[in-house]
């Protein structure tokens, strides 16, 4: 059996472009399972990358929250760079998106409650040495990047293109500052601001939440994969009102998906609360979304390396 430091490789989960991801045994428990995210060795001596690999690392180690995967630990194996996360057992929101369950409105609301809430968790994260807030802007909040477990959770991951100017002065992030009209992440559930690269605050993840919610609630992405011309509907075109939801989430989907930064919800405190006042506060909506889903375990994968 492989290991990576002393992780015992059970089988692989993805091949992302910058890193193998595997399901491993923790030392500590042979029954328990976590997540080695291994970089590409060939992209070991690229300074850039490590910086970025590293940087996720630390700042999935300080923000300790329910809706945010924790980092448990970041090594070398004499070849290239790992870190080491708790395991979410189930898929990303991805797959809800391509296929919701029939009668899933009210998961979905619930889901975006967590996601709002993975924002509070964001906002309110601060650098453990200092103290001070450090204002993280996630930059790609999105399906891949939200993961669901059988249990109810709901877990934002991937921070390899945060923004914290208090974090990189602190000495949390060592990546060198975004170029002003530069822009990371993925277009489709980019901010207007953040499409035009201009200057972005958390209420930029707020917009990328609204286009989230509106997908699950309608079943269909707002704006296409292929289409040239997604940047400039970002920027000009509104999003086609929902049917269907309480008035109170309609609106807040408006809101949320409003081209001006000042036209949305002040924090995603307010978003998390006027969800929650629909969905309620369990995880079992959220459950039951997942497995009607139909995935298999990924805590149960075939032996070895995939």
């Amino acid at each position: 059996m492989e290991r990576i430091g002393p992780y015992a490789v059970v089988g692989r989960i993805a091949k992302g472009s910058t890193a193998d991801v595997l399901l491993a045994r923790s030392p500590k428990n042979p029954h328990e399972h976590v997540v080695v995210k291994r970089l590409w060795p060939h992209l070991a001596s690229e300074e850039q990358f490590v910086r970025m690999f590293v940087d996720e690392t630390r700042l999935q180690s300080v923000i300790v929250h329910p809706t945010i995967v924790r980092a448990l630990d970041l090594g070398e194996d004499g070849e290239t760079y790992y870190s080491v996360l708790e395991l979410v057992d189930g898929p990303s929101l991805s797959a809800a998106v391509r296929g919701p369950p029939r009668g899933a409105a009210g998961g979905s609301i619930a889901i975006g409650a967590r996601g709002a809430r993975a924002g509070v968790a964001r906002h309110a994260a601060r650098d453990p040495a200092s103290g001070d807030a450090l204002a993280l802007v996630h930059r790609d909040v999105a399906p891949p990047n939200i993961l669901l477990s059988r249990t109810g959770d709901v877990k934002l991951t991937d921070f390899g293109v945060v923004k914290s100017d208090v974090g990189r002065e602190r000495g949390l992030l060592s990546t060198e500052r975004t170029q002003p009209g530069i822009v990371k992440g993925r277009v489709r559930y980019m901010s207007p601001e953040q499409v035009k690269g201009d200057a972005i605050d958390a209420r930029s993840d707020l917009f990328a939440l609204g286009v989230t919610l509106w997908e699950l609630l309608r079943g269909e992405r707002l704006y296409g994969v292929a289409d040239p011309h997604v940047a400039d509907a970002i920027v000009h075109t509104a999003a086609p009102r929902l049917e269907g939801p309480p008035a109170v989430i309609v609106e807040l989907v408006d809101a949320l998906l409003a081209k001006q930064p000042s036209h949305r919800p002040r924090d995603a405190r307010v978003v998390a609360e006027v969800l929650e006042s629909v969905a309620g506060l369990t995880n079992d909506a959220i459950a039951r979304y997942v497995i009607a889903l139909g995935l298999p375990s990924l805590a149960r994968p075939k032996e070895g390396r995939a």
